[in-house]
Protein backbone atom coordinates (compact mmCIF):
# COMPACT_ATOMS: atom_id res chain seq x y z
CA UNK A 1 0.00 0.00 0.00
CA UNK A 2 1.10 3.46 -0.72
CA UNK A 3 1.08 6.83 1.42
CA UNK A 4 -2.00 7.71 -1.13
CA UNK A 5 -3.62 4.39 -0.02
CA UNK A 6 -3.55 2.15 -3.75
CA UNK A 7 -2.40 -1.30 -3.28
CA UNK A 8 -2.05 -3.60 -6.20
CA UNK A 9 0.69 -3.80 -8.78
CA UNK A 10 -0.02 -1.11 -10.83
CA UNK A 11 -1.02 1.29 -8.02
CA UNK A 12 1.45 4.45 -8.25
CA UNK A 13 4.00 4.70 -5.50
CA UNK A 14 4.33 7.58 -3.26
CA UNK A 15 7.76 8.50 -3.25
CA UNK A 16 7.55 12.04 -1.71
CA UNK A 17 10.33 13.14 0.49
CA UNK A 18 9.18 14.02 4.12
CA UNK A 19 10.73 17.74 5.36
CA UNK A 20 12.72 16.71 7.98
CA UNK A 21 14.53 14.53 5.30
CA UNK A 22 15.97 17.54 3.92
CA UNK A 23 17.77 18.50 6.68
CA UNK A 24 21.15 18.29 5.69
CA UNK A 25 23.59 20.74 4.28
CA UNK A 26 25.36 18.40 2.77
CA UNK A 27 24.55 18.06 -1.26
CA UNK A 28 25.73 14.52 -1.44
CA UNK A 29 23.44 13.41 1.39
CA UNK A 30 20.60 15.45 0.46
CA UNK A 31 20.30 13.84 -3.14
CA UNK A 32 20.82 10.17 -1.93
CA UNK A 33 17.99 11.14 0.77
CA UNK A 34 15.67 12.54 -2.43
CA UNK A 35 15.87 9.37 -3.85
CA UNK A 36 16.76 6.09 -1.29
CA UNK A 37 13.39 4.93 -1.63
CA UNK A 38 12.66 5.45 -5.24
CA UNK A 39 16.37 3.69 -5.50
CA UNK A 40 14.93 0.89 -3.47
CA UNK A 41 12.12 0.04 -5.33
CA UNK A 42 13.35 0.20 -9.23
CA UNK A 43 15.59 -2.71 -10.43
CA UNK A 44 18.37 -1.80 -12.81
CA UNK A 45 19.39 -5.95 -13.09
CA UNK A 46 16.45 -7.51 -13.84
CA UNK A 47 15.81 -6.78 -17.59
CA UNK A 48 14.39 -3.76 -19.43
CA UNK A 49 10.68 -4.72 -18.19
CA UNK A 50 11.04 -4.30 -14.96
CA UNK A 51 13.58 -1.57 -15.24
CA UNK A 52 10.70 0.12 -17.21
CA UNK A 53 8.06 -0.80 -14.69
CA UNK A 54 9.91 0.75 -11.57
CA UNK A 55 11.02 4.14 -13.41
CA UNK A 56 7.09 4.40 -14.71
CA UNK A 57 6.29 4.59 -10.77
CA UNK A 58 8.50 7.52 -10.68
CA UNK A 59 7.85 11.70 -11.33
CA UNK A 60 9.99 12.98 -13.86
CA UNK A 61 12.07 14.41 -11.47
CA UNK A 62 12.89 11.74 -9.61
CA UNK A 63 13.62 9.86 -12.54
CA UNK A 64 16.35 11.99 -13.51
CA UNK A 65 17.81 12.30 -10.81
CA UNK A 66 17.99 8.34 -10.40
CA UNK A 67 19.72 8.28 -13.78
CA UNK A 68 21.93 11.00 -12.14
CA UNK A 69 23.26 8.66 -9.71
CA UNK A 70 23.36 5.78 -11.64
CA UNK A 71 25.48 7.52 -14.40
CA UNK A 72 27.85 9.02 -12.09
CA UNK A 73 28.30 5.82 -9.89
CA UNK A 74 29.30 3.61 -12.96
CA UNK A 75 31.25 6.72 -14.63
CA UNK A 76 33.62 6.95 -11.26
CA UNK A 77 33.63 3.18 -11.15
CA UNK A 78 34.86 2.44 -14.22
CA UNK A 79 33.87 5.07 -16.70
CA UNK A 80 31.44 5.54 -19.65
CA UNK A 81 32.51 2.11 -20.84
CA UNK A 82 31.13 0.37 -17.98
CA UNK A 83 28.36 2.89 -18.01
CA UNK A 84 27.25 1.84 -21.23
CA UNK A 85 28.11 -1.93 -21.06
CA UNK A 86 26.03 -2.37 -17.84
CA UNK A 87 22.21 -2.36 -17.96
CA UNK A 88 22.68 0.94 -16.29
CA UNK A 89 23.16 2.21 -20.13
CA UNK A 90 19.51 1.58 -20.59
CA UNK A 91 19.07 4.62 -19.01
CA UNK A 92 21.58 6.35 -20.95
CA UNK A 93 18.44 8.88 -22.64
CA UNK A 94 17.31 9.25 -18.78
CA UNK A 95 20.36 10.30 -17.72
CA UNK A 96 20.79 12.76 -20.58
CA UNK A 97 17.18 14.43 -19.58
CA UNK A 98 18.50 14.27 -16.11
CA UNK A 99 21.94 16.66 -16.97
CA UNK A 100 18.83 19.17 -18.79
CA UNK A 101 16.67 19.03 -15.54
CA UNK A 102 19.76 20.16 -13.60
CA UNK A 103 20.68 22.84 -15.79
CA UNK A 104 23.68 20.76 -16.45
CA UNK A 105 23.84 21.85 -20.56
CA UNK A 106 27.48 22.05 -20.63
CA UNK A 107 27.65 17.94 -20.55
CA UNK A 108 25.14 18.10 -23.15
CA UNK A 109 26.77 19.89 -25.39
CA UNK A 110 30.04 18.20 -24.88
CA UNK A 111 29.09 14.23 -24.64
CA UNK A 112 25.04 14.70 -25.62
CA UNK A 113 25.20 13.90 -29.31
CA UNK A 114 27.20 10.97 -28.26
CA UNK A 115 24.64 9.90 -25.56
CA UNK A 116 21.77 10.08 -28.15
CA UNK A 117 23.59 7.88 -30.27
CA UNK A 118 24.47 5.05 -27.70
CA UNK A 119 21.26 5.51 -25.94
CA UNK A 120 19.47 2.22 -26.31
CA UNK A 121 16.17 3.80 -25.20
CA UNK A 122 14.33 6.95 -25.22
CA UNK A 123 13.52 9.08 -22.41
CA UNK A 124 10.31 8.74 -20.92
CA UNK A 125 8.11 11.14 -20.80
Amino acid sequence: MTARGETGPGAAADFRVPPDVLDTTDDADLAWRCIERAYEMVSIHDGPAVLDAGMARLTAGQRALLALHWIAGEVCNGGFDQFFMNPTGDIAAEALSGFRRIGANGWKRADGRGVSRISRRPSAP
